[in-house]
């Protein structure tokens, strides 16, 4: 039996992005970003790398239907007035994760229960540089993912129990 819905999905978005940077034959990468990896701030961007344009692009795709990129997008957005080499290197490596996983997307079913439920997480002082902790929430109707978002904490909390407080009350 053929589970009926919506399914929002941006494969062709993906491959059009994979051309026009010249990584449809790039070797797939299993997940988006390397863990603990930081950078060093530069006062002269590379004004040659189109940086923010591609990073534009993926908070797009992170918006809209691809939550599993929020966290890398978040990360490296964060270097859109001070990249470099290194970080255009990470930003295609978010490429070389979407070429895998091109097809994913998000399916809100047609019969499923309403319930609304969400979810919070935080690490504590993430940021090397400033001891800053990230925030990740999700909020699901049922079983479909609804919204969701990855941020930086305004404050550096004192513990991990604070950090995940801030997680909980965090609105913009």
């Amino acid at each position: 039996m053929e589970d009926k819905g919506i399914f929002i999905n941006q494969e062709g978005y993906i491959n059009n992005l994979l051309t026009k940077y010249n990584m449809q034959d790039c070797k797939i990468k299993s997940t988006p970003i390397d863990s603990g990896r930081e950078f060093p701030e530069t006062d002269k961007p590379d004004q040659n790398l189109p940086y923010r344009e591609l990073i534009g692009a993926f908070l797009f795709l992170a918006r809209i239907s691809r939550p599993d990129i929020s966290f890398a997008v978040n990360k490296l957005s964060q270097y859109c007035t001070s990249y470099t080499e290194d970080q255009w290197v990470m930003a295609k490596g978010i490429l070389r994760y979407l070429k895998g996983t091109a097809n994913f997307g998000i399916h809100y079913k047609k019969n499923a229960d309403f319930k609304l439920s969400g979810y919070t997480d935080s690490d504590f002082a993430g940021d090397q540089g400033n001891r800053k902790s990230t925030s990740g929430t999700c909020f699901y109707l049922g079983n479909s993912l609804i919204t969701w978002s990855s941020n930086k904490q305004n404050v550096v909390a004192l513990s991990s129990t604070e950090a995940e407080y801030m997680a909980v009350m965090w609105r913009d």
